[in-house]
Formats: structure tokens, C-alpha cells, sequence
């Protein structure tokens, strides 16, 4: 199960003026570091939240904490016209039970007439449930400002060396903390 959190950043003019005075791939490119800077930020942060203690799903599939991963989403960036980076649980299936809780309820055998649980024939298996509890989400909300200084820092320090993989020529001046590009198209 797949949130979308859509956000609209405020204070981010420097990078929205230094932005328009550059030519469209130097833009994708440093915008596109920059969030997956972002994004990376988040994972570590949320990996920081998850204990790493032995279990039956952790042998099985790895521990939570090391299945977490950044992914960049070509389809929905591009249905989207945004960039879209998604933090995932790769084998870790159970991370959603654990983020929004999982209800009570009964599972019962839909062809066969008994279920196999750990050896045992069962007509039914009852199942408690359990309650959320929303790490990923009160992570995000709680390093939502650090996430976005993360974002600035990166833009701010990958527009040169983005510039000069381009083929670019020329240098930045600051004004008022932002970087602003000097001669980059020649003149």
C-alpha cells in the first residue's frame, strides 16, 4: 500500500530563481540529486526509528531496517510531471501491517477443509490484530524541516559540479545566501 504525500515547499525562492536562469538539463539534474539527497535523509532516519532484533520474518526476509530502500519512480514521475522518489520496504511486507494496523478477523480455508499453521490442521484461524503505529509518517512530519534543509544544502552544493559534467562554463555568485549562475550560457 502506496501513500503519496504531496507538498507544497515555501521558502525556497533562492532555488526557484537560481533554477530559471539555468538551461532545463542542468535544472533535472541537480533537482533531481537533490531530492534523492532528500529522500536517502528520510531512509536513514526511519531506519534509526526500527530495532534490529532476531525474529521468524527477519530469517526469512531480512530485518525491516535493511530492506528499507529509495526507489525512483519513472511511470509515476512521468504521469505525474514531477520526480518522484518513494521510500519502500522491498521484502519487508509487514512494514504496512505495523504503519496502519491490521484488524481482527478470522481466516478460514476457501477449497480445502483445514488450514496448515506451524504443523497443525485448523478449520479456522482466528487473528487479534494489532494497533498502528505510525513510524514512517511521525517521522516525516517530525524531520519535515531538516528533510527540506537536506534538499537545499544539496541543490546548493551539486549546481557547480552539475554544471561542470554538463559542459557549462562559468561560476556562481551569492547574493543574499543563493547561489545565482554567472556566465553559464557564454555570455
Amino acid at each position: 500500500m502506496s501513500q503519496i504525500i504531496d507538498i507544497k515547499i515555501t521558502g525556497f525562492d533562492g532555488i526557484k530563481n537560481a533554477l530559471n536562469q539555468l538551461p532545463i538539463e542542468l535544472q533535472r539534474k541537480a533537482i533531481s540529486v537533490s531530492v534523492r539527497a532528500g529522500a536517502n535523509f528520510l531512509k536513514e532516519e526511519i531506519k534509526n526509528q526500527f530495532p534490529k532484533k532476531p525474529s521468524k520474518m527477519a530469517n526469512l526476509y531480512g530485518h525491516l531496517k535493511d530492506n528499507i530502500a529509495v526507489r525512483f519512480s519513472k511511470k509515476k514521475s512521468r504521469a505525474m510531471g514531477a520526480l518522484i522518489y518513494e521510500l519502500h520496504p522491498g521484502k519487508a511486507f509487514w512494514a504496512w501491517m505495523l504503519e496502519y494496523g491490521t484488524k481482527a478477523h478470522d481466516i478460514t480455508p476457501k477449497k480445502a477443509k483445514a488450514l496448515t499453521v506451524l504443523g497443525k490442521f485448523l478449520s479456522e484461524v482466528k487473528v487479534k490484530g494489532i494497533s498502528a503505529r505510525p513510524i514512517w509518517r511521525n517521522t516525516f512530519d517530525t524531520k519535515l524541516n531538516a528533510i527540506f534543509m537536506t534538499i537545499k544544502n544539496k541543490f546548493y552544493s551539486e549546481l557547480p559540479k552539475a554544471a561542470k559534467k554538463l559542459g557549462f562554463k562559468g561560476g556562481y555568485k551569492i547574493e543574499g545566501g543563493t547561489p545565482i549562475p554567472t556566465d553559464i550560457f557564454g555570455e
